[in-house]
């Protein structure tokens, strides 16, 4: 009998959930620390290499609220995927460009995959999660990400101390990505959609601690 992650016991799609997330942030956060080593080696100034990783994270602070909404309006699972495919397809570009006005292209697009999928991922993790002992839940989920990004960041330095190319490095990442989009796609769980009037978004957010957490997130 076949059964659906979305029909096991919660604990079973949380444990899954936690590995899938872990694995993917091997490469989010682990393997690209090191990525500012290449725009060195590619001759970019660091006035240059401020600006990509700063049109990353802004491009990526401004989709958050949207993203938000939308995990609300479509399933959570197609918007993690489809987030994965895009940072798959910007690093399997990364490993051919070089020119820096591509690069800003590739920074902006990179940016709105990694908010596709940090967002969507968060937001499946709080909806599948009862309440009961969540704080063991999120332990799980936070542990083994801080884990694996440990691990990438090793890995990294491994592989760039027995001279694999970054081009080799980033084609292996892009298709990583892609290779859990397609995972994702039967792994990850389906989630309950609403149909919401934007006019309840916008009560919420001038609530004083919904503009408070928006702030935090804002300054780091």
């Amino acid at each position: 009998m076949n059964i659906s992650l979305a029909q096991m016991p919660t604990k079973n799609a949380v444990l899954k959930l936690s590995v899938f997330n872990a694995i993917t942030r091997l490469l989010l956060v682990g393997i690209e620390m090191f990525i500012g080593i290449f725009f060195f080696t590619i001759s970019l100034s660091g006035l240059q290499i401020g600006i990509l990783f700063a049109i990353n994270t802004i491009t990526s602070l401004l989709t958050i609220l949207p993203t938000g909404f939308s995990n609300d309006t479509y399933k959570s699972r197609n918007i993690i995927n489809l987030g994965l495919v895009i940072l798959g397809l910007q690093f399997l570009s990364l490993s051919a460009v070089k020119d820096f006005r591509l690069l800003i292209l590739l920074f902006l697009i990179g940016g709105i995959g990694r908010s596709f999928y940090t967002t969507s991922i968060d937001s499946l993790f709080f909806k599948i999660s009862k309440k009961e002992r969540i704080f063991k839940k999120i332990g799980l989920f936070q542990g083994l990400n801080f884990i694996m990004i440990g691990f990438g960041m090793f890995l990294a330095a491994q592989l760039r101390f027995y001279n694999f190319s970054f081009e080799y490095i980033f084609t292996v990442i892009g298709i990583g990505y892609l290779i859990l989009a397609i995972i994702g796609n039967f792994l990850l769980p389906k989630n309950e959609t609403t149909k919401f009037k934007l006019i309840h978004y916008k009560k919420d957010l001038l609530r004083p601690k919904v503009i408070f957490l928006i702030t935090i997130v804002f300054l780091f």
